[in-house]
């Protein structure tokens, strides 16, 4: 019996539905994770950007903080905006502190004005996200004497925890950053970013632009159980410990 020209089109639309619900669901990114976790909202695992003694390890400054009822804190110099998810700095000279920042998304932006330092900067992903994107026509120096240990010794610490992870250095921006005794300047732990952890257009550390070649030599365990690799920077060259 022939097919009528409407039968050939109604089984030609079901094959083609078919199809369609065979092929593999698309994951998001890690650019989907945008701005603070919102279910970090709990004084025991909470999104937030805090100023640290370097000395005490205290806590001295909350800059941003996903709990309710908490205050935050005025800090000349710099400002958290979180429409943007952007923390501005504007001739910050903080020697003796360094930055602590939890879960705040893969947009979270060190946005540079002037000449600002810290001691260090160190980020937490524990499973959501713990991408940095330096930006602005500024300049950051990060433990720029090369001889204070907050976090592995290393000044700009990444420790994902099993989350995407970037560093970016915008093509404007500027950011001279040192280890302690020898050892790497960046280290971004347990991410689960496979190629291109460290992008640099702009200048990072010694001032020229960074080769963009990375080994995966060394894989740690994160929370999760499964094994990330690690990635440093230290001169002009990406490698892995």
């Amino acid at each position: 019996m022939k097919k009528t020209l409407l039968q050939r089109v109604i089984s030609l639309l079901v094959t083609v539905c078919l199809a369609i619900g065979l092929l593999p669901t698309v994951s998001f990114a890690s650019s989907d994770r945008t701005g603070p976790n919102p279910d970090a909202t709990t004084q025991e695992d909470t999104a937030h950007i805090y100023m640290c003694d370097s000395s005490t390890k205290q806590v001295e400054k909350i800059l941003y903080i996903q709990v309710d009822g908490v205050s935050i804190d005025a800090v000349e110099g710099m400002i958290y905006d979180k429409n943007t998810n952007t923390l501005s700095m504007s001739d910050f000279d903080r020697t003796g502190k360094y930055l602590q920042i939890n879960e705040m998304g893969s947009d979270f932006q060190i946005n540079l004005e002037g000449d600002s330092t810290f001691d260090a900067i160190i980020s937490w992903g524990f499973g959501y996200e713990a991408s940095m994107n330096i930006t602005g026509s500024g300049s950051l120096s990060v433990n720029p004497e090369g001889n204070v240990a907050i976090y592995s010794r290393q000044g700009i610490f990444i420790e994902a925890e099993g989350a995407p992870a970037v560093l970016r250095v915008a093509p404007e921006s500027t950011v001279n950053v040192f280890g302690c005794n020898g050892e790497p300047a960046v280290t971004i732990n347990e991410t689960s970013t496979s190629s291109d952890a460290i992008i640099a257009e702009g200048k990072l550390s010694s001032g020229q632009p960074v080769q963009k070649r990375m080994q995966q030599q060394k894989y740690c365990t994160a929370l999760d159980g499964n094994t990330y690799p690690m990635y440093t920077y230290n001169g002009n060259i990406l490698d892995a410990l």
